[in-house]
């Protein structure tokens, strides 16, 4: 493919004929017969591939350059060129712009970099980025400047809290010991979608499984996904007792594909403690998937997506399938986990950074991606440039306050150790 971005361009008459029906331009449709040399206008793309043809009209359509738009943006075009009213219009704006910029010098405000064209950006004062902060809760810890240590987050209360679980109930726990747990030691403030829901009717003393259906419109979203790795961790290999697990923590709020896509999350958590590969982990955990359901095919598609194309086009590929759902269902998480691992090939950095590029859940992919390829690569395959800046500390609201990094991993490290060997038709290996 080829873009044309010169002001006019001619081609030859012999290679019209290829390329008259996939040729699309910024502004009208160009083409003439093929007895004439073919005239382009601005920022023409011409394409010889059918598949990128196809994207081109939709893409074209999705931006607005359809025919209708060619003819009414150029009558504007004419218009702007006739008696050089660009030029006089040229001559205003920078004129214009040199004033403000003088009037803004004057004040003692210089843009930052300088200007080069007609927009400056301006440095925000101290005063009013402290009285309309950006990101006022966490802009003072989480930006790449001043991390230190692992922020507070809701999505890292859960594997603490099923660390906590098991050590308190093993294996057996059941679904009313996780609806206790909650009562005990997860603030009611830090539980959001289908888990406040969820956390509302254990209040209300209704009955599980209604405390997932009741008045919880959010019980196929991803909430569920982001509280089983654990699950998986401490029973290496285990794909199906890590499932299982998952299915119990899971049905407290979420049914159906929301349940599944806990028990793929554990499972993946199994599989990359023992398997060799990003690859290996992915077949392990999808035997627990039924093979039917929705987020088998969305798991199915992000494979399928990362074998083909470069990331752009792959992650298009995937909002385009599930672009109407909301950013933290679990079906479209699904897919972009499956494909960041994929596409990642076990890189600890790139496998994250294709997550978070997705732009949907963004932290819960990409910690479920990173668990993933952590377990595969260990701490010396992660590199210091992730790990130094959290400094082995993680700050939760939980009650005790900041944990360390090192003694949760020697307390699930100790859950694993202690578990009964898996049999041989759990085993990633022989799955």
């Amino acid at each position: 493919m080829a873009t044309l971005t010169t002001s006019d361009v001619t081609l030859p008459t012999q290679i019209v004929d290829g390329i008259v029906e996939k040729t699309k331009t910024g502004s009208t449709i160009a083409a003439l017969s093929n007895q004439e040399p073919m005239r382009f206008g601005p920022a023409t793309i011409v394409t010889f591939d059918d598949d990128v043809a196809a994207q081109l009209t939709y893409r074209l359509k999705r931006a607005g350059h359809v025919a209708s738009k060619g003819r009414f943006v150029a009558a504007q075009l004419d218009a702007y060129l006739a008696a050089d009213r660009w030029l006089a219009s040229a001559r205003r704006a920078n004129a214009a712009m040199a004033r403000l910029l003088a009037g803004l010098a004057e004040l003692g405000h210089h843009p930052q970099p300088a200007a080069r064209a007609n927009i400056a950006f301006l440095p925000v004062p101290d005063d009013v980025a402290a009285r309309w902060p950006w990101n006022k809760r966490s802009a003072p810890t989480s930006l790449e400047e001043n991390i230190d240590g692992m922020p507070e987050d809701d999505d890292l209360n859960y594997p603490i809290l099923a660390l906590e679980l098991l050590e308190r109930h093993g294996p057996g726990f059941t679904t009313d010991d996780v609806a206790q747990l909650w009562l005990d030691h997860l603030p009611a403030g830090r539980v959001f979608t289908a888990e406040r829901a969820a956390y509302r009717n254990i209040l209300d003393a209704r009955p599980v499984p209604e405390t997932a259906t009741h008045l919880n419109p959010f019980r196929e979203w991803i909430g569920a996904l982001i509280r089983t790795d654990l699950y998986g961790w401490t029973h290496p290999g285990d794909v199906r007792t890590a499932a299982r697990l998952a299915w119990t923590d899971a049905r407290l709020s979420h049914t159906r594909n929301g349940v599944y896509g806990a028990m793929w999350a554990a499972a993946l958590g199994a599989a990359a403690m023992t398997a060799g590969s990003v690859e290996e982990v992915l077949d392990a955990a999808q035997t627990v998937l039924p093979p039917r359901s929705r987020i088998a095919a969305a798991v199915g598609l992000g494979r399928e997506a990362a074998a083909e194309g470069d990331v752009r086009s792959g992650l298009d590929r995937l909002h385009a399938a599930y672009g109407d759902l909301h950013w933290v269902h679990v079906l479209n998480n699904a897919a972009v986990i499956s494909y960041a691992l994929a596409r990642g090939g076990g890189e600890f950095g790139p496998s994250v950074s294709i997550a978070v590029t997705a732009g949907w859940d963004t932290d819960s992919a990409a910690a479920t991606v990173g668990g993933v390829v952590g377990a595969l690569a260990g701490v010396d395959g992660i590199g210091g440039q992730w790990t130094r800046p959290l400094d082995g500390r993680i700050a939760t609201s939980l009650p005790g306050g900041e944990r360390r990094i090192d003694e949760l991993a020697a307390r699930t490290a100790a859950l694993a150790a202690a578990r009964p060997a898996p049999g041989p038709t759990n085993d990633t290996r022989t799955a």
